[in-house]
C-alpha cells in the first residue's frame, strides 16, 4: 500500500504525456511519447518507490498541458488548471519550481495575442507566489539533511542523461556503484545515443508551426538542469532523481524528433529499436539484486549469530531498515539484541587514534565485552565508516565478508580469537 500511490501516479502520467505530445505537436508524437514512457526503466523504477517522484512527474506533465493550452486558447479554466497543478508540483518536491522559469521564458515563443500572453504570465507569477511557503519552509528547515550530496561533476551530469533515457540503474554515488551488480550493460550507451539523436532531429527538422513547441520542450529540459548546477556551486543539490521533472520533456522531444523522419519504415524501425532496448533495460532492472538488500543482510546475521554477538549499524539512521527486518524474523531466532547505533558506540580504552572516532559516543546499553564478535553493517555512502573500521581493526580482524547487494556486512572478531 505504501507503493501503490507511486504506481498510480506513474500510470496516470502515461495518458497525460500522450496529451502533452499531441498539444505541442500531433497525435503521432503523443502516442509515441506514451509508448516510450511506458517502457522507460526509470519511470518503472520510481513507480515502485515510496517517494514523491512519480507524483512530481505527473504534476509537472499536467501543468505543462495546461500551460500549452493556456498559450493556445488563454481560457480562464486552462489558466486556473495551470496555476493549481504548477503550485502543487512545488509542494510535491521543491525542484518542481525549477520548471517555472522555463515556462515563463516559453511564453514569449508562441504566436498568440498579447492578452493571452499577459494572462499566462500572470499565472506564472501566481504559481511563484503560491510556492513561496514551500521555498521558505525548505530553506529555513535546512539543518544539514542534504549534506551528503556531493559536488556536481561531469560524471553526475552524464549520469542524469543515462537515467532520463532509462539506460542506467547507476543512480548512487560512484563509491557504491561497484556493489550494485548489473548497474550498466552494453545497450545503455546506444539507447542514450538514440534518444539524443532523436532530440537533435526534433530541433533540426521542426517545421515553423512546431518550432515553438520543440524549443519549449528543450527549455523545460535544459533550464532546470542549469539552475541545479548553478545552485550547486553554493550548496550541492544536484541529484539525478531530483531532476526527474525533466523526464517527460526528454521523452516527448525524442518522440517528436522520431516522427519528423520522412520515411515511415524508418520511424517504425527506430521506435521499435528504442522500445526493445528499453525492455532489455527493464528486464535487467527486475533481474538485478536489490538496491540495498537489508532483508538478506539481516537473514545472514540471524543464521550465523552466536550468543553475545553485537550488531553495529553505521550510520545510525540505518537502524530503521534493520529494526524493520529484525521484527519480521521468527521469534525463535536468537538475533543479536545489542544493536549499537552511531551515537551509541561503546566507550572503550583504546589509543588516541580510535578515541578520536568514538570519543563523543556513549553506550546507554552496553560496552563491547572482550572477545565479543561484531557484525558491522553500513551503506558505503561516506568515508567515515572507513575511518571507524580502520580504528576497530586495531583489535579486530575481518572473519567474514558476504556479498550483500548495496551494503557492507563484516564479521569482526578479536585478533586474539583463533576461530
Amino acid at each position: 500500500m505504501l507503493l501503490f500511490p507511486s504506481a498510480l501516479f506513474a500510470v496516470a502520467t502515461i495518458p497525460l504525456i500522450a496529451v502533452l505530445g499531441t498539444e505541442v505537436s500531433d497525435g503521432a508524437t503523443g502516442l509515441l511519447s506514451a509508448l516510450l514512457l511506458t517502457v522507460n526503466e526509470t519511470s518503472i523504477q520510481y513507480a515502485q518507490n515510496a517517494r514523491s517522484y512519480a507524483l512530481l512527474m505527473m504534476l509537472v506533465t499536467l501543468s505543462s498541458i495546461f500551460f500549452v493550452k493556456s498559450i493556445k486558447r488563454g481560457t480562464l479554466a486552462d489558466c486556473t488548471g495551470y496555476v493549481l497543478s504548477g503550485a502543487s508540483g512545488s509542494y510535491a518536491h521543491l525542484f518542481g519550481i525549477l520548471i517555472l522559469p522555463a515556462q515563463w521564458a516559453s511564453s514569449f515563443l508562441f504566436l498568440t495575442s498579447r492578452r493571452t500572453t499577459k494572462r499566462v504570465q500572470i499565472s506564472v507569477v501566481a504559481i511563484g507566489i503560491l510556492s513561496v511557503p514551500a521555498l521558505e519552509w525548505a530553506i529555513s528547515g535546512d539543518q544539514g539533511q542534504v549534506n551528503w550530496i556531493a559536488g556536481t561533476s561531469l560524471r553526475s551530469l552524464l549520469q542524469l542523461f543515462y537515467v532520463l533515457a532509462g539506460a542506467s540503474r547507476d543512480i548512487v554515488p560512484a563509491s557504491a556503484a561497484r556493489y550494485l551488480p548489473g548497474s550498466r550493460d552494453s545497450l545503455s550507451l546506444p539507447l542514450l545515443l538514440l534518444y539524443l539523436a532523436a532530440i537533435a532531429l526534433a530541433l533540426i527538422r521542426s517545421r515553423s508551426q512546431n518550432r515553438a513547441g520543440v524549443i519549449y520542450l528543450l527549455l523545460c529540459l535544459v533550464i532546470p538542469i542549469c539552475l541545479a548546477v548553478i545552485v550547486s556551486f553554493f550548496k550541492p543539490l544536484f541529484v539525478t532523481r531530483y531532476l526527474l521533472i525533466t523526464l517527460p520533456f526528454f521523452i516527448t522531444a525524442a518522440a517528436m524528433g522520431i516522427t519528423y523522419i520522412p520515411w515511415r519504415a524508418a520511424i517504425i524501425a527506430i521506435a521499435t529499436t528504442i522500445t526493445v532496448f528499453s525492455l532489455t533495460e527493464d528486464y535487467s532492472y527486475y533481474r538485478a539484486a536489490s538496491f540495498q538488500d537489508w532483508r538478506g543482510a539481516i537473514r545472514f546475521v540471524a543464521q550465523r549469530a552466536k550468543p553475545g554477538d553485537v550488531l553495529m549499524v553505521y550510520p545510525g539512521y540505518n537502524i530503521v531498515p534493520v529494526q524493520h527486518y529484525v521484527a519480521r524474523l521468527d521469534r525463535s531466532i536468537d538475533f543479536p539484541r545489542r544493536i549499537l547505533m552511531e551515537a551509541e558506540l561503546p566507550e572503550v580504552k583504546r589509543p588516541d587514534r580510535l578515541a578520536q572516532e568514538i570519543s563523543k559516543n556513549r553506550s546507554n546499553e552496553m560496552s563491547v565485552e572482550p572477545g565479543a564478535r561484531i557484525w558491522f553493517v553500513s551503506a558505503f555512502y561516506n568515508k567515515s565508516d572507513e575511518r571507524l573500521l580502520e580504528a576497530l581493526q586495531m583489535d579486530y580482524r575481518v572473519a567474514d565478508q558476504p556479498n550483500i547487494a548495496g551494503l557492507r556486512l563484516l564479521l569482526l572478531v578479536s585478533r586474539r580469537d583463533q576461530l
